[in-house]
């Protein structure tokens, strides 16, 4: 997680969230704890891309 005093300048969001933006929050939510996820070398395999991979590697 990057720490918020690394952004001193950024603007604040005053504006609401809509219900949907909520409603996909919380289904995004399920899906983690369901384990739903793929992590980024499984998605640039399937895209035939692994040049992030070998820029970034997995730790």
């Amino acid at each position: 997680m990057i720490p918020a005093a690394r952004f001193p300048d950024a603007a604040d969001d005053d504006e609401e969230l809509s219900k949907e933006e909520i409603a996909a929050i919380k289904e995004s939510e399920e899906d983690i704890r369901a384990g739903r996820v793929r992590s980024l070398s499984e998605i640039m395999k399937d895209l035939g891309d692994d040049e992030v991979i070998r820029i970034f590697p997995h730790r």
